[in-house]
């Protein structure tokens, strides 16, 4: 039985140009307050807070004196020797289409603009971007810690600036790299930021309780994970987004699964099943979740019929039809849809070990040792051996 991740899809603005040269201004320490400031620019103090506060316009003999007093140059105050850059690693990151190729060019962009980055909020949106190709990369260890770094200068932004905005979305990357990388090193702290800061957002709360739920299953607590994914459920569903209440209840269905409440599990599953009627890949993960769950209450031919009617769909998702195929090999009593799957060079290495498992026990089940050596030896060429197939985490 297995959780499905909750994801966020993030992008970031411009930033506005008196914040900006007032987070230069900080880094650059006390000798730069505004009053030290605005008097060696010759500016009045009071007129020079209210245009770093977006209140009056910029002229441009001031904005070419601040440059030179910061001493940068204008184009990268205004960040206009980086629009390119920034553009173009936008729509890279942005694409419904994101190929190896794309992301590695995302990715060499990010740290280019990460080694030129000034000021909080500039130095947040790079890291967290650099991040987003690390992750779309697989490389999640390094995106977590670019998210990290990230989250430092968003929680310095939230402090200054009282603009959480950076926070929300750089957080929400953190517990995605948190649960994908099941290493949970100072996740006490980022749940505590985001409880403070976002206590009344239903859809950033229910991500912390799927976090938490992540975090104690990894700590092998599920009474504490099942209570977690019914929090998580529960704010969800203020949300009222279908696929993210639909994922809610597939992971409620897989702790009541592994506690044994196997009619629980159904129900939960089939409530999935209803939300996720559009939404085609979590729809699928359901209906492979509700099946297992129907082999544990001995309904095999509901089984039959919610692979066949199921098909032809989940083709189109190798992973997900051979297991779904494994489990109609179970609910049939016969290898042979397993022994197609463990062949089938399109399916996951880990789904094809998932198949020859299967029919090692089929075959000993059945005192047919010579095909039982057969596919212990076809398993070992595949991956080592992890546990029980139909109970395992990922199945």
């Amino acid at each position: 039985m297995s959780t499905i991740e909750h994801t966020a899809s993030v992008t970031f603005g411009k930033i506005p140009l008196g914040r900006r040269i007032a987070e230069l201004m900080q880094e650059k320490g006390d000798a730069f307050s505004i009053r030290a400031f605005a008097e060696r620019l010759g500016e009045n103090r009071e007129t020079f807070r209210q245009t770093l506060l977006g209140n009056r316009p910029i002229a441009i003999a001031l904005l070419e004196n601040v440059a030179k007093g910061l001493k940068v140059e204008e184009d990268r105050l205004r960040q206009r020797d980086t629009y390119k850059k920034e553009e173009e690693l936008t729509t890279l990151l942005s694409s419904q289409r994101r190929t190896k190729d794309s992301m590695l060019r995302a990715e060499k962009l990010a740290n280019e603009l990460v080694s030129v980055a000034l000021g909080f909020t500039e130095r947040c949106m790079c890291w967290a971007n650099l991040g987003r190709a690390q992750y779309y990369l697989q490389k999640y260890d390094l995106a977590h810690e670019s998210f990290l770094t990230a989250m430092e200068y968003a929680e310095k932004v939230n402090e200054t600036f009282s603009d959480s905005a950076l926070l929300y979305h750089v957080t929400s990357y953190i517990m995605v790299t948190f649960t994908i990388r099941k290493e949970y090193t100072n996740i006490v702290h980022t749940l505590n930021v985001v409880e403070s800061a976002f206590s009344d957002d239903a859809e950033k709360m229910g991500y912390v309780h799927f976090t938490r739920m992540k975090w104690h299953e990894h700590r092998g607590d599920l009474e504490k994970a099942k209570k977690h994914s019914y929090l998580a459920l529960e704010y969800f569903e203020k949300t009222h987004k279908e696929v993210q209440i639909g994922k809610a209840y597939i992971n409620v269905g897989h702790y009541e699964y592994h506690l044994g409440n196997y009619q629980g599990a159904k129900k939960a599953l089939e409530k999935a099943l209803v939300l996720l009627h559009h939404f085609e890949y979590p729809r699928l993960f359901a209906i492979k979740e509700y099946a297992k769950t129907l082999l544990k209450l001995g309904e095999r031919t509901a089984v039959n019929t919610l692979v066949l009617e199921n098909n032809i769909v989940s083709k189109e998702f190798p992973d997900l039809h051979g297991k779904l195929q494994i489990l109609y090999s179970m609910s049939q009593d016969d290898p042979s849809f397993a022994i197609r799957v463990s062949d089938d060079l399109n399916v996951g290495m880990a789904v094809r070990y998932s198949a020859c498992k299967y029919l090692m026990e089929y075959y000993a089940s059945k005192g047919d040792s010579e095909s039982l050596l057969l596919y212990y030896m076809k398993s070992n060429t595949l991956m080592q051996n992890y546990g029980g197939l139909i109970d395992e985490e990922g199945f």
